[in-house]
């Protein structure tokens, strides 16, 4: 099993070597992962470009959507007082002069230097009664609204529009109903074409918009997930059947320039371990494929992205009882609460395509009271239960570093260690300079010799092998002891430690090659029982680094422990060596690294219409 485990090693070093840097351009690079604010408390045009400077500094996200629509109008017709807050969706006509003043604070949006990626709000709610699938007059309606929000985001600079499908009051607008006199091929083809013309009407001002959907084909995905044959036909007795055609209108219509952000918002709101995540993707990749027409299957691999949702307040929500659900799901994964909420907005980051956006509506990001009572009710009534608010920074200390984190593991962590939160060297003789001690060591692994002068670090390689491991004296990085491994043509020198399932590691290794060896840092897992496991986890990494004198230093991130491990180990491989041919190893680190041992800092900042205290 050991042998097996570093073939594998020496294995995929040789590839890495090939391959090169891995961000080559030969391979796919992921995209940077963009933090989006959804809730309550989204800041209106206004408000956004005056405090934009210290909101940027304040806040962890890379942008947000904006509130036009909670504002009250005269009516078009009867001059009376209406809210616009659920009028996009309906017949009802916009004027444009309402917005005059959102228009130019959204122009101002172009300085921004850290929200680049922001959203204007918008929803499919019909409360009217007026939605009718067949008028012309309706449509032309929605989509010059539609258009003027396209084109609002384009002077902004914004991504696009956020598009809520939700279908509030439980409407079933997009259900087929026999009263409407025609057939369902008549009303699903009328859908598809609403939908072309809807996302033509967009286009068309704004060629390179990103329409975000937090609900998309999962609000249809019902009859395609039982596997009964006959799919289309049976759309005609779904509640969302004729969505289905509207959302095919829109692949219709759109253009290469344009995107689509699925949301999956029920999905995302019930994922709570890694499991959830790779049902919620596979779920999506089996089923809503199924919905769309085979003209369209290449728009919805390229153009549409999977961005899952993170619903905040079910983090810190009490029952009845004052218990937190999310703590006790805590309290059984052994975590933290804020451990436990980094984990999981984390697995979040790691399955979204581009964007990872968050949902909230008790707590707040931005100072200020809510527009609505039954807003600030709920908030109340969350602070109440214990909650410490009226910020999510106040009920939760460290949830921005948390989000930070889970956007860039890698990144956030090599931060750490620059500012020194890190513990000491886990490891024991690192430099190899200890030489031989009282302490006994008793081998932990199959096959291991122990090599005197290399105390606590254990020598294997295979049969065929005739190669030394020793102390080299003078011959470190700083002319101290090092290892030198000598003539070895598959083997390695490691080391275990016992690690922490919740925690983050930063592995180091100098290494000096003298030869065409093939050298590289490994990484390989033990279980409770101390056996080799999760092999297909194990790492291997070449020093890249340039550390002086010959020298080069290899660097492993660990922000991903494999279920069931108790022990880390880190392995100093050596491959395909000549008889003479000398590698060194030097200063071998674990460190642990401090991602949560800390405070949030209190935002001193003073925003718009805030009373300093």
């Amino acid at each position: 099993m050991f042998l097996k485990n570093v073939s594998f090693v020496l294995l995929f070093t040789a590839f890495l070597s090939i391959a090169g840097a891995a961000d080559s351009p030969q391979l796919y690079r992921v995209p940077e992962k963009k933090l989006i604010f959804f809730g309550w408390d989204n800041p209106t045009p206004e408000y956004l470009a005056k405090n934009l400077e210290k909101l940027e500094k304040t806040l962890p996200y890379d942008g947000m959507g904006i509130s036009i629509l909670n504002k009250i109008v005269p009516h078009p017709v009867t001059k009376k007082k209406i809210s616009l807050s659920y009028q996009a969706f309906t017949g009802l006509p916009f004027d444009e002069k309402w917005f005059e003043q959102d228009r130019k604070y959204l122009k101002s949006m172009r300085n921004a230097k850290k929200f680049k990626h922001n959203f204007l709000n918008a929803n499919m709610c019909n409360f009217n009664g007026d939605f009718d699938l067949f008028s012309d007059t309706f449509w032309n309606s929605v989509n010059k609204k539609f258009a003027f929000f396209a084109k609002m985001a384009k002077e902004g600079n914004l991504a696009g529009i956020h598009f809520d499908m939700e279908d509030y009051g439980n409407y079933n607008k997009w259900a087929y109903r026999r009263s409407c006199g025609r057939s369902f091929d008549e009303a699903y083809l009328m859908a598809r074409k609403r939908g072309k013309d809807f996302i033509k009407a967009m286009t068309d001002e704004y060629p390179q918009l990103t329409l975000f959907c937090l609900f998309w084909l999962d609000l249809t995905a019902g009859p395609a997930t039982n596997g009964m044959p006959m799919l289309y036909e049976r759309l005609e007795g779904a509640p969302t059947g004729l969505l289905v055609g509207f959302i095919n209108g829109i692949y219709d219509g759109l253009p290469p320039t344009a995107k689509i952000v699925d949301g999956m918002e029920a999905d995302s709101y019930a994922a709570r371990k890694l499991d959830d995540y790779y049902r919620l993707s596979a779920t999506r990749d089996l089923y809503f494929k199924l919905l769309v027409a085979p003209e369209n299957q290449r728009k919805l691999r390229e153009q549409t992205s999977l961005s899952i949702g993170f619903y905040l307040d079910s983090y810190l929500r009490k029952d009845k009882k004052g218990v937190t659900y999310a703590e006790k799901l805590a309290k059984e994964a052994n975590l933290s609460l804020l451990s436990y909420f980094r984990r999981n907005f984390t697995y979040t980051a790691k399955f979204s395509h581009e964007y990872v956006w968050t949902w909230s509506e008790a707590l707040r990001w931005i100072p200020g009271k809510h527009n609505q009572s039954y807003k600030q009710k709920a908030a109340e009534n969350m602070m109440r239960s214990g909650v410490k608010g009226p910020l999510w920074t106040d009920g939760l200390p460290g949830i921005s570093e948390a989000m930070l984190y889970a956007k860039n593991p890698y990144n956030y962590i090599i931060q750490k260690v620059k500012e020194g939160k890190v513990s000491g060297n886990l490891l024991k003789n690192g430099s190899f300079d200890q030489g031989k001690v009282k302490e006994k060591h008793n081998v932990q692994t199959p096959d291991a010799v122990i090599v005197p002068a290399l105390t606590f670090w254990e020598c294997w390689q295979q049969k065929r092998s005739k190669g030394k491991f020793a102390a080299a004296p003078g011959k470190g990085w700083k002319g101290s002891v090092c290892l030198q491994i000598t003539g070895v043509t598959s083997g390695c020198t490691h080391q275990g430690i016992k690690i922490k399932p919740s925690s983050v590691y930063y592995v180091t290794a100098l290494i000096k090659n003298e030869g065409k060896s093939n050298a590289s840092l490994g990484i390989q897992w033990r279980n409770h029982q101390g056996k080799w496991h999760a092999h297909f986890r194990n790492l291997a990494l070449v020093p890249l680094e340039d550390a002086g004198n010959g020298w080069k230093k290899a660097i492993a991130v660990i922000d991903y422990i494999p279920p069931e491990t108790s022990y880390m180990n880190v392995m100093l491989n050596v491959g395909n060596s000549g008889k003479e041919e000398k590698v060194y190893f030097d200063e071998v680190e674990i460190r642990e690294v401090y991602v949560d041992d800390h405070e949030e800092k209190k935002d001193k900042v003073s925003f718009s219409g805030q009373k300093k205290k």
